[in-house]
């Protein structure tokens, strides 16, 4: 597979990875949907939830799910893989549990979709 590589500031790539991955996990799909693009990095990764479909809403297991899943994307943004890191639907709580402890480095952005949050 060869790698593609483009000079255009406009062109960016983005993809997302759901909350039910945890430690390694996030870091798996994140290196899966970087060979399956065929590129050395991706500009942007999220975390597409900030809870869990396999655990109930109130559950702290969406707590630690999310710090694993966060930290597995903070190092793939320290190794170069990731260019920014961020997140999708986080709520004000959200935001505030992950900026505690957000391993340096904080979301680049939290993408909101409408439809979710009524």
């Amino acid at each position: 597979m060869s790698t593609f590589h483009y000079d255009n500031p406009i062109a960016q790539t983005c993809n997302k990875v759901l909350n039910f991955s945890g430690a390694g996990r996030a870091r798996e799909a994140a290196l899966k949907s970087i060979k399956t693009l065929g590129l050395d990095y991706l500009d942007l990764y999220l975390i597409h939830w900030p809870g869990s479909g396999r655990v109930q809403a109130n559950s702290p297991e969406n707590s630690r799910l999310r710090k694993e899943s966060w930290m597995d994307l903070v190092q793939l943004n320290k190794e170069g893989k990731l260019r920014s890191v961020g997140v999708s639907n986080y709520t004000i709580r959200h935001l505030k549990e992950l900026f505690a402890d957000c391993g340096g480095v904080r979301p680049a952005v939290n993408q909101v979709c409408k439809r979710h949050c009524q």
